[in-house]
């Protein structure tokens, strides 16, 4: 697996976590876009997998969601088939 096929893999189970964490905080897709800033239309395609999130609009919603950022990807992470292991080279 290299770096694009890594980044493509957690791109398409990221809207699934992003679902999953809305829809267990007890949101709809217009209190997410309401509280985030984000528009409703915007928050459709960010969980049908067709536009990738910037930083800035995963620190919105993780802030809406309860977590951190980096607890999101962690949390897509879990779901990916398979994670490069990285090797520090001396």
């Amino acid at each position: 697996m290299d770096a694009g096929d890594w980044g493509k893999q957690l791109r398409l189970v990221l809207p699934a976590e992003l679902i999953k964490l809305r829809v267990a905080r007890g949101l709809s897709k217009n209190e997410l876009a309401a509280r985030t800033g984000l528009a409703r239309s915007f928050i459709t395609t960010l969980e049908q997998g067709g536009a990738a999130p910037s930083v800035e609009t995963l620190g919105r919603i993780a802030f809406v969601l309860g977590i951190s950022p980096g607890e999101l990807l962690k949390r897509a992470e879990k779901e990916m088939e398979s994670i490069p292991r990285f090797r520090k080279q001396l």
